[in-house]
């Protein structure tokens, strides 16, 4: 779960899932429930919006360039809890000394737990997330369930993905 070179879009795609389902594996008692953690990997690891990422990024009719998984639950005691994991592209950003890359972010509650980059060789990514701050992208639902684990605990998912509007 660090930063690394890809092959190509698709290595760079298997390799934010990796660290995400590592991270969600890697959380200690306290935090979502075992069955929330346990329920959490099996959608990050079906999820085809994530999984897919790099069919869509460089799509002329998609060019999706950001797909976030939020789960949202409570615990036995009532303590309500967010993880999200968000999974992007971004070009080459002379600014940040940047080379064009997958990131991976992840996020308990509102706390960053992980931030990786998977870069890429000039070329090899043709969109990216906007660097222009007033730049809307559409945001539409690509996923959501529910899932139950007894009368309090309780864990939901929402996917959203995020492109440039056509």
């Amino acid at each position: 779960m660090s930063d690394e070179n890809a092959s190509s879009l698709k290595d760079a795609n298997e390799k934010v899932v990796q660290d995400m389902i590592r991270c969600v594996e890697n959380r200690q008692g306290g935090d979502a429930p075992g069955d929330a953690r346990t329920w959490m990997s099996e959608i990050l690891r079906r999820s085809g919006p994530t999984n897919n990422f790099h069919l869509y990024v460089n799509s002329p009719s998609n060019q999706v360039v950001e797909v976030e998984n939020i789960f949202e639950g409570q615990t036995g005691n009532g303590t309500k809890w967010i993880m999200r994991f968000i999974i992007n592209a971004d070009l080459r950003n002379e600014k940040l000394n940047q080379k064009p890359h997958f990131g991976c972010d992840v996020y308990w509650n509102k706390q960053p737990l992980l931030i990786t980059h998977k870069w890429f060789d000039d070329n090899v990514l043709q969109v990216g997330r906007p660097t222009d701050p007033k730049a809307q992208l559409e945001e539409f639902e690509t996923g959501k369930d529910r899932k139950d684990f007894d009368n309090k605990r309780y864990a939901t998912w929402t996917s959203i993905s995020k492109k440039y509007p056509h």
